[in-house]
């Protein structure tokens, strides 16, 4: 360990509990920017996993819809989209968010117009649902915070299911889901024909972008996307997404403003130590590199301890109670947090360089002297 280095942790274990409260302050707010960043990303992710848990090829909605509860499709967009060719089932579906009293919050898919079949869910008991009826599948955390079992009853605004099956999946979403016969769902949300989408499955997959060509040219009022680009049409869930990581780099501001008063302050206490190293031979640059070495070594600790502090975050927020999934953190948002920190320590330390800079031995020694 070189003697500047030496030099840069003796100052920083001065005043052990002001280091010890800064390196809180940048762990904090390292851990926020991580949490933010993660919980974006994570619900696209989420969403996109749901869809491709569906498998299918093309999905359908009205051109323009900011998110699927904005998209408006009828009976007669199911019947014209039936007679395009290599086009070999279809399964529209409403989507809408219901929450019973003291439980979390769930998805209410309604599906049709024929019994569903989709391969991405596994019935674990029961039967699937009669198209037409009440009866509805329940996905495996719904019917574990609801209580719920095969052949019990479901009330929801004002309408009374029975449990036909418990299903589980890939995704988390569909787990925290109900789906129940398109036409008793429209009936309950008073939406007469209409779904929020149709999903497209088609013969070859090689014939995918004749069939999304085909239906754009039929049909001006209507978005057609593959199943694994989907996420990509919905604006706000983006904006969501993009938000969150920018809410989150505000928090970096706090890194910059902790290490700018904690540097300053050491700087101006020292200035006398700092006129006698220029006098015994310490240039500017050394200087420089003392004081920014005591700023980035407080953000290294207090990135390296806003890992496991945004880990802890995820654990006390009651997320569970909202359809807000709990994010797992990818090595990728870990390093852009780590990096962003190192970046807002060294901002942090440019007042407190230049006042180092500044300093005259001369005068240094005279005030102090």
């Amino acid at each position: 360990m070189t003697p500047g280095v030496q030099l840069s942790f003796r100052n920083l274990f001065r005043r052990p509990r002001r280091t010890a409260l800064t390196v809180f302050g940048i762990a904090l707010a390292a851990s926020i920017y991580i949490v933010l960043a993660s919980l974006g990303q994570s619900q696209l992710r989420a969403i996109q996993t749901t869809v491709n848990s569906l498998q299918c090829e093309l999905i359908v909605q009205q051109a323009g819809a900011s998110m699927p509860q904005k998209s408006w499709l009828t009976n007669d967009h199911l019947h014209q989209l039936q007679t395009v060719a290599h086009v070999t089932r279809l399964m529209a579906a409403t989507v809408s968010v219901a929450r019973i009293v003291d439980s979390p919050e769930f998805l209410i898919l309604g599906i049709g117009p024929e019994a569903p079949i989709i391969p991405g869910i596994r019935l674990i008991d029961g039967l699937p649902f009669t198209p037409g009826t009440n009866e509805a599948m329940v996905g495996i955390h719904t019917a574990r915070s609801l209580g719920v079992e095969v052949g019990g009853d479901l009330e929801i605004r004002r309408r009374r299911f029975k449990v036909s099956g418990i299903f589980d999946s890939d995704s988390e979403l569909l787990d925290r889901s109900m789906m129940a016969p398109l036409s008793t769902v429209q009936e309950m949300l008073h939406l007469g024909d209409r779904a929020n989408l149709i999903f497209v499955t088609i013969d070859d997959v090689e014939n995918q972008q004749r069939v999304r060509d085909e239906i754009l040219r039929r049909f001006t009022d209507l978005e057609v996307s593959p199943a694994e680009g989907w996420i990509s049409l919905h604006r706000n869930w983006q904006l969501i997404a993009k938000s969150t990581q920018k809410l989150g780099s505000l928090a970096m501001v706090l890194t910059v403003l902790v290490v700018w008063n904690v540097l300053t302050i050491s700087v101006s206490e020292r200035t006398r130590e700092i006129g006698i190293l220029r006098t015994i031979g310490w240039q500017r640059p050394r200087l420089v590199v003392l004081v920014l070495t005591e700023g980035l070594m407080m953000s290294c600790v207090g990135a390296l301890l806003g890992i496991p502090l945004a880990y802890a975050i995820l654990q006390i927020t009651p997320l569970y109670e909202s359809l807000v999934l709990a994010p797992s953190i990818p090595l990728s948002t870990i390093a852009e947090g780590v990096a962003l920190t190192f970046l807002a320590g060294a901002l942090g330390s440019l007042p407190a360089l230049t006042q180092t800079v500044r300093i005259k031995p001369a005068v240094a020694l005279r005030w102090y002297g």
